[in-house]
C-alpha cells in the first residue's frame, strides 16, 4: 500500500520506493513510501483487514522529513519526523445490532529507521495523536509504533 518515481540523487541511498508494514494504534497496514527527495517522503497506509464483532480500517497518508545517515555503510540511522492524515472506519455488531461510523485521525511525531544491507528498513516511533470517534468526543494521546520495509532501487 504503487507508482513509479524517478527522482535524481546527488547521492544513492536505495531507498527511493519501499513497501511494508507500518503499525501504530490502532492498526497494522499495509504501507508504501515514496522518495521525493533525498529527505522528504510521502506514505500511504492501508488497512482494510477489519473483520469480528469490533472492526477497525484504516486509509491514510504521511508526509516524512527523514535526516539520512550518509556513512554509506551497511548498517544507517535515519530519524525522521512526520505528520499524518487519515480516515478510520469501525463496525460493531452486537447480537445483530450493527453500528458504524467512519471518522478522522492526525498525528505529529518523530523516529528513527534502521537501514540494513540498503534494502531492508525497521523504523520505531513515538507520535502525539487523535481520533475524532464520535460528534464532539475525540480520543488524543501518545501514540508508540513501528514499521518493517524493504526499498526496491
Amino acid at each position: 500500500m504503487m507508482f513509479t518515481l524517478s527522482v535524481g540523487y546527488g547521492q544513492d541511498v536505495n531507498r527511493k520506493v519501499g513497501l511494508g508494514l507500518q503499525a501504530s494504534l490502532p492498526s497494522l497496514a499495509l504501507s508504501a513510501k515514496f522518495a521525493l527527495s533525498e529527505s522528504s517522503m510521502i506514505q500511504a497506509n492501508m488497512a482494510p483487514f477489519g473483520s469480528g464483532v469490533f472492526s477497525i480500517n484504516y486509509y491514510g497518508g504521511r508526509y516524512i522529513y527523514r535526516f539520512p545517515d550518509s556513512n554509506g555503510g551497511t548498517v544507517e540511522l535515519d530519524p525522521y519526523v512526520f505528520t499524518g492524515l487519515g480516515a478510520l472506519t469501525y463496525k460493531l455488531d452486537l447480537l445483530g445490532d450493527v453500528t458504524r461510523d467512519s471518522f478522522l485521525a492526525y498525528s505529529v511525531g518523530g523516529g528513527a529507521e534502521l537501514i540494513v544491507a540498503k534494502k531492508l528498513g525497521i523504523s520505531a516511533e513515538l507520535s502525539y495523536g487523535r481520533m475524532n470517534v464520535l460528534a464532539g468526543l475525540g480520543v488524543s494521546g501518545i501514540f508508540a509504533g513501528g514499521g518493517f520495509h524493504y526499498y526496491l532501487k
